[in-house]
């Protein structure tokens, strides 16, 4: 009787060409499949596992325990159709099972990015039984004796050895997934604690945003979030007065500030307890500013912007001083960056911002060009094709070009002699740009 390696080289040779590889997908299914052992009901087995195994049944989770991935659609709102309270909340029920699995290392379920807008009552999981999700299991028992104790115990561990606020934060957030109120009330208790005395615009930037983001949709998940707000209230003041001084910064740290400045300015946007008033005004000094980072600058000009809260003579006259040969040139390049990353519609339709840009560039000489032009690349790396398009035609009725032939230029290969002087720019000193 042939062995099973003799039907392997068999299908190889008659099947595969002679390479396993065109029937390894074929020959797994034959020789393992899906199926998976499992033991009888009771069976000597560790309490999480016993726990596990109960709450996949009240969930209506265990045609799940397959090793082929399946994926989950969940709407955490409630469901008011149903009779019972327990059908009502299954998907969220089943939402906080999956995050504390999550939290204490089950690989059993892995949360997919879901597309909505401004809302997260909706979210996609897939989810895949293994061998090494049952050793995880048995090795969870460790921890606790249910799924919800060892999530607790992990999460309160990791606020004990905290140092971070921001991290800290995302342990609160963590935490609030999985619907454990008692982690999330000594979590907030943790982030005040260290809020005291943090000093970092950063951290505190990245923690007001995850705040933010727990009490925008803290009535989806059923817990309490009145109690941050406080909370957000000192944080949001302590940014504010610390990130001018913050903006006085290199590029590497620039870049930080921006991104912390953009998450506080959507959390000022979601919640009417911050001052308003407060951000624009400071807002509106970094963006006047001749010190600050030209990057922080231009992003704060383009905040405001999109806010309706600087004037047209305003902006005129920021965009006039900022590309003019008075300003550095990298520094003025480098503004309009941080102005770009914001409304590249409103940007686009201001024709005066390209005349003002196209004078700023006939008159820099070769040196002076080089980093403009890097500066340059990496701002219209983030415009869309057909945005790109609409500012070569802005930029061609600027200099006396038909769209037609803007379009033709734009379009048009590379010559030789252009991509020679692209590959000169690969032995330029770029310093700190």
């Amino acid at each position: 009787m042939p062995s099973l390696s003799d039907l392997r080289d068999a299908a190889v040779t008659c099947m595969g060409h002679g390479s396993f590889g065109e029937i390894s997908l074929a020959a797994a299914d034959t020789e393992i499949g899906l199926k998976i052992g499992y033991l009888p009901e009771g069976t000597v087995c560790t309490s999480v596992q016993d726990d596990f195994m109960r709450q996949l049944k009240e969930l209506k989770l265990e045609r799940f325990r397959s090793a082929a991935g399946e994926q989950l659609e969940l709407d955490l709102r409630e469901n008011l159709r149903v009779k019972s309270e327990k059908s009502a909340f299954l998907d969220l029920n089943r939402s906080f099972f999956l995050h504390r699995l999550s939290v204490i290392n089950i690989h059993f379920g892995e949360q997919l990015f879901a597309n909505q807008d401004n809302a997260t009552w909706k979210e996609i999981w897939r989810l895949r039984w293994t061998p090494e999700t049952e050793i995880e299991i048995v090795e969870a028992s460790l921890n606790g004796d249910t799924v919800e104790q060892t999530a607790k115990y992990i999460l309160n561990k990791s606020i004990n050895e905290s140092q971070s606020l921001s991290e800290t934060a995302e342990i609160l957030s963590r935490a609030f997934e999985c619907g454990l109120s008692d982690t999330v009330k000594t979590a907030v208790l943790a982030v005040g604690r260290l809020a005291a005395d943090c000093t970092d615009i950063k951290d505190t930037g990245d923690t007001l945003g995850t705040l933010s983001s727990i009490i925008r949709f803290g009535s989806i998940r059923r817990i309490e979030t009145d109690p941050l707000i406080p909370l957000m209230k000192r944080l949001f003041l302590r940014f504010c007065l610390g990130v001018y001084s913050a903006s006085l910064c290199d590029k590497a740290a620039a870049e930080e500030i921006v991104r912390v400045i953009s998450k506080v300015n959507d959390a000022c946007l979601s919640h009417d307890f911050l001052d308003e008033e407060r951000f624009v005004s400071v807002l509106d000094n970094i963006a006047d500013s001749d010190t600050v980072n030209p990057l922080v600058s231009g992003f704060a000009c383009a905040v405001l912007t999109e806010r309706g809260k600087i004037s047209s003579e305003k902006l005129s006259e920021l965009i006039s001083r900022r590309l003019s040969k008075g300003t550095p040139p990298a520094d003025g390049a480098l503004w309009f960056e941080g102005l770009s990353r914001k409304n590249h519609r409103s940007l686009i339709s201001r024709i005066s911002l390209w005349e003002k840009l196209c004078n700023f560039i006939s008159e820099l000489d070769d040196e002076e060009f080089k980093p403009v032009l890097i500066c340059l690349r990496r701002t219209f790396a983030e415009f869309s094709p057909s945005e790109k398009s609409d500012i070569a035609e802005n930029i061609g009725e600027v200099l006396g070009i038909s769209p037609e032939a803007a379009a033709e230029f734009i379009t048009a290969e590379i010559t030789s002699d252009e991509k020679a002087s692209l590959d000169e720019l690969d032995d330029f000193d770029f310093g700190d740009i």
